[in-house]
């Protein structure tokens, strides 16, 4: 497949069927505008004649100048009891002034019958009239079939004999409907690929529900057996449990699937995701989702010592991909570490902190017994307006015990940097904490000890020293044909290993 993925956004109308989704007319135009400067092919904007704010949106939408979003306009087939061309619903929709017209039909038999009580035939006829009169009065037009997949399985021929319907009346695309978000991926990816067999001049859509959280995983599967345009919501929201949600749909598409559904420059498009995601929230009055995948600000967080460690090392190691690429950021939680050492053991704790994070406090707590020996060793860089706050505490309580604490950080641009080293001796023992510091540009570090001798025996040294690169460091490196950057580069390697 190499042709764009259609990205048809309904969050001005399917979304807000969510019962905690209520927007004004004001609250869908700006929406609006965001998702067009994002770069939505479609956003359908509501359904005109049935509610005064849509009615309004319609109207107001009209006078901006939209960069690259066409304006759809929903709406359903004609009511039984009335001629097409006299239908107040599908004339609503031609006099929106919207640019594409789409509307939903019953695709399942047993809907026709019991939900409209209509024969089977007069529904097809009801569709393939009511997309031919569209068709004579608006650009494009797109047909949303109700109920699709239910219906499918319940009798295939009907439910194909609608898709024909609505195909031979000129809908350009036909969005099969998982209405009810029953349908299994496997069951998905079969069916789609039988369509695409049996109906081959058909171009197919993907609108799916999460009622038993498949939503976007059905997405990306009819996509990947043939469907064109795809149809979602910002965040997710919807009736029920919501609607697929674009903002984990675009990513997998185009970072995972290697497909087009953003115009270019699509790299940049994309790393607006996560902003686009919390304004939809902001305007909506809605809270956001934290573990959001992609976008929300748990995303990329990691706790837990194993993974904090491992993250720091090669943040792909933990990370399904780079959280830049949506416009989020990697966030480490703060954690706490309790350390308690028995008699004569021996322990080495590495705590490595380089980029990434945009703020954190580390917090270790330590008691160490008789004979036992603490290494507490911490690397850190900070850059940009990053924070990072480090407090050790290490008790020593037994005979012979002994704690060494070595710190090593690089702080550039505005980060700030704290340390709060706390050593405790209440025996015999020997502590010795070392903090060395190189400060850059207009960062700020801060190193504040504390050695609390409680026995006489106790021996307790402090050292720290902070400072800025010596120039004839750089003068050095330079005369054996560095340039300046990567003389400073290079020293600040070696000083954090």
């Amino acid at each position: 497949m190499t042709q764009k993925i259609v990205l048809y956004d309904t969050t001005l109308r399917d979304g807000t069927q969510a019962e905690d989704v209520n927007l004004s007319t004001p609250d869908k135009i700006k929406i609006a505008l965001r998702l067009d400067e994002f770069g939505i092919d479609y956003i359908e904007g509501g359904w005109p004649g049935s509610n005064p704010v849509d009615v309004a949106f319609f109207k107001e939408i009209a006078n901006y100048h939209l960069k690259y979003a066409r304006i759809a306009a929903f709406g359903s087939t004609h009511h039984p009891d009335n001629k097409v061309e006299e239908d107040p619903n599908l004339n609503a929709l031609i006099a929106s002034g919207a640019t594409a017209g789409t509307i939903f039909g019953k695709s399942c038999e047993r809907h026709a019958k019991e939900a409209l009580r209509l024969d089977p035939k007069r529904n097809l006829d009801i569709i393939r009239n009511s997309v031919a009169y569209l068709k004579r009065s608006m650009p494009e037009v797109y047909f949303d079939a109700e109920h699709f997949f239910d219906g499918y399985k319940r009798n295939a021929e009907y439910s194909l004999a609608v898709l024909r319907a609505a195909h031979e009346a000129g809908a350009l695309i036909i969005n099969l409907c998982d209405t009810n978000g029953g349908t299994l991926p496997n069951e998905m990816q079969q069916i789609v690929s039988d369509l695409r067999v049996a109906l081959p001049e058909v171009r197919l859509g993907i609108h799916t529900h999460n009622d038993c959280e498949m939503a976007v995983a059905n997405t990306i599967v009819a996509v990947q057996a043939g469907a064109e345009m795809v149809q979602g919501t910002i965040n997710g929201v919807g009736e029920r449990c919501g609607n697929a949600n674009l903002c984990s749909i675009i990513p997998v598409l185009q970072v995972k699937c290697g497909l087009t559904c953003l115009p270019e420059p699509a790299d940049v498009r994309l790393r607006q995701l996560t902003k686009l995601s919390s304004y939809f929230a902001e305007v909506a009055n809605m809270k956001p989702f934290n573990r959001q995948p992609f976008v929300g600000n748990s995303a990329f967080a990691h706790k837990g010592g194993v993974h904090v460690s491992a993250v720091n090392r090669c943040s792909s190691l933990y990370e399904h991909m780079e959280p830049e690429l949506v416009g989020n950021g990697q966030r480490i939680l703060n954690p706490e570490t309790r350390i308690e050492m028995a008699e004569g053991s021996y322990a080495l704790m590495e705590m490595v902190q380089l980029k990434g994070v945009n703020s954190t406090v580390r917090t270790t707590h330590a008691t160490v017994g008789a004979g036992a020996h603490l290494v507490l060793e911490e690397r850190m860089l900070t850059h940009g307006s990053q924070f990072a706050e480090t407090r050790m505490d290490a008790e020593i309580v037994g005979e012979g015990g002994s704690v060494q604490v070595i710190s090593r950080s690089v702080a550039k641009d505005d980060s700030r940097q704290v340390f709060y080293p706390r050593v405790i001796g209440k025996s015999a023992c020997k502590a010795h904490v070392q903090c060395d510091a190189i400060i850059m540009d207009r960062a700020h570090v801060r190193s504040i000890p504390e050695i609390d001798a409680q026995h006489p025996d106790a021996e307790l040294v402090h050292e720290a020293a902070i400072g800025k690169i010596a120039g004839e460091q750089i003068i050095k490196l330079m005369t054996l044909g560095l340039n300046e950057q990567e003389a400073e580069e290079t020293i600040l390697q070696g000083f954090l290993k």
